[in-house]
């Protein structure tokens, strides 16, 4: 069973991640994306972040934040690898998030281990 493991700040779960050769590689690095339950979009990440992914511009999406405001995003299709296991998805610019729609792709179970300040995600 292949799986990643992160941790908590606040209560936000916390995955390690890098940027290599273009693709963003999801469970280990210096990077830090938050997994983000009312986000239901794929990835959404800072510029300084897009800048070193390799991504194709697709078109705009309307988004709307926690109260409601809607604001038009431009999208990109991009790849990240999980457990070497390529997956392309969509990247927005945000603060660097990975949402349910993405979640839901490759993730079978999502444990949350409070007292222990960890989490596990197991894959498809």
């Amino acid at each position: 069973m292949a799986y990643l493991k992160g941790t908590f700040d606040f209560y936000k779960p916390i995955l390690k991640v890098n940027c290599k050769n273009g693709i963003l590689i999801l469970g280990a690095g210096k990077e830090e994306i938050k997994i983000d339950s009312g986000f239901d979009g794929c990835i959404v990440a800072p510029k300084e972040i897009l800048n070193k992914l390799d991504l194709i511009f697709v078109g705009q999406r309307d988004v709307y934040d926690f109260q409601n405001k809607k604001t038009t995003k431009d999208v990109f299709i991009g790849k990240i690898i999980v457990r070497n296991q390529i997956v392309d998805t969509y990247f927005m610019v945000g603060d660097f998030l990975l949402g349910m729609e993405l979640a839901d792709d490759i993730f079978k179970t999502f444990k949350l281990e409070f007292e222990k300040q960890k989490f596990t995600l197991v894959l498809k």
